[in-house]
């Protein structure tokens, strides 16, 4: 037995835009999987470092793209304005990571409505933040200016 679920136009409206936003998406090639926001990041840091190939498999858990010398990048995509933490995964198993922020991510270190990208290193990284209780590295907005401090970046 099925039953029809009755929405406000503007509901109904809302949700037709979202899906026609992700076939948009998929048909431009930058969401490939059901990871969007994955996805979306991995698309960005293409833009932001265009030496990039993306690994073959989609959910590979240590590193998600190499370069022509054959570096290690993890990347990360934060746009949410709630998410305290980004797991960056365990450093030693890439060589660099790649941090991409929207314009609504709480970790922006400015007020601006663009996207952001950051490149550290797993030394960077290694040196400036510590394990959490859990055995992984995660960022938050304070130690991701400390990292950027640590690297005269800011």
């Amino acid at each position: 037995m099925s039953y029809v679920i009755n929405l406000e136009n503007r509901c109904r409206e809302a949700l037709n835009k979202y899906y026609e936003a992700l076939f948009e998406l998929e048909q431009l090639g930058i969401i490939r999987s059901k990871n969007i926001t994955g996805d979306i990041g991995e698309f960005l840091a293409l833009r932001y470092y265009p030496g990039l190939h993306l690994v073959e498999r989609q959910n590979n858990p240590d590193f998600d793209a190499v370069d022509v010398d054959g570096t290690k990048f993890q990347i990360k995509y934060s746009d949410s304005s709630k998410t305290e933490n980004i797991d960056i995964g365990d450093p030693s198993k890439y060589d660099k990571l790649i941090v991409i922020l929207g314009p609504n991510s709480k970790h922006k270190q400015d007020n601006s409505d663009s996207f952001s990208a950051y490149l550290f290193s797993k030394e960077e990284l290694k040196n400036n933040l510590s394990k959490t209780d859990q055995g992984k590295y995660t960022l938050t907005k304070g130690k991701l200016c400390r990292l950027l401090l640590a690297s005269q970046r800011v």
